[in-house]
């Protein structure tokens, strides 16, 4: 689950695409600086990139032969936020109606303190507030960026990243909420009361 939800994208020239996110911000983002790189020297064919849609499924944006691109990369890149003004916003009280003491509790329990690799494409976590458990992440592996995990050593090099998202190398990572939930079986109503109405 990714935090912006993308519901209309059309590719426009130049590496563009015109992006509608359900929570109202819409506009153009180039995307011309990824062109040639790994996966996405695909663009390289006008009609492919043409072929812009959202993926059903895991909910990115997406063309053919599972290229993708992470959603919240292009909410921020849509809107000029940084991830922290982002998650600053969402934990504002008077949108939310959160009390500070609730704030603090919910980001302290959602805090990765330890990740390791396992067997498959599986790993292992460990939350300040005591939660462990192992997430399979096999539907993912082969797809899109996740074409990486498929070097062994790649994928047993996680780590946790500044942010406190679950990382990789090259600038590949998971949102430590999604997998909070993954683990603990909560929703994110659960977890964050009042998200809705926000």
């Amino acid at each position: 689950m990714f935090f912006s939800q993308p519901v209309e994208v059309e590719a426009r020239p130049g590496y563009k695409i015109w992006v509608k996110y359900a929570n109202g911000p819409e506009g153009v983002v180039d995307l011309s600086y990824l062109v040639g790189q790994g996966p996405y020297a695909a663009w390289s064919d006008p009609d492919f990139f043409k072929a812009v849609h959202i993926d059903s499924e895991l909910q990115t944006i997406a063309w053919g032969n599972d290229v993708d691109i992470c959603p919240d990369a292009v909410y921020l890149a849509l809107t000029g936020k940084s991830f922290d003004q982002v998650f600053s916003w969402m934990q504002e009280p008077p949108v939310i109606g959160w009390q500070l003491e609730a704030e603090k509790s919910i980001l302290n329990r959602l805090s990765v303190v330890e990740v390791k690799a396992l067997e498959g494409y599986r790993i292992w976590l460990r939350y300040s507030d005591g939660a462990t458990g192992e997430v399979d992440l096999s539907h993912l592996a082969g797809r899109g960026v996740f074409k990486a995990w498929l070097d062994r050593q790649f994928f047993e090099d996680v780590f946790i990243g500044e942010g406190g998202e679950v990382s990789w190398r090259d600038d590949l990572d998971l949102d430590p909420f999604q997998l909070y939930m993954d683990i603990t079986g909560k929703t994110v109503e659960e977890l964050f009361p009042g998200f809705g109405e926000a």
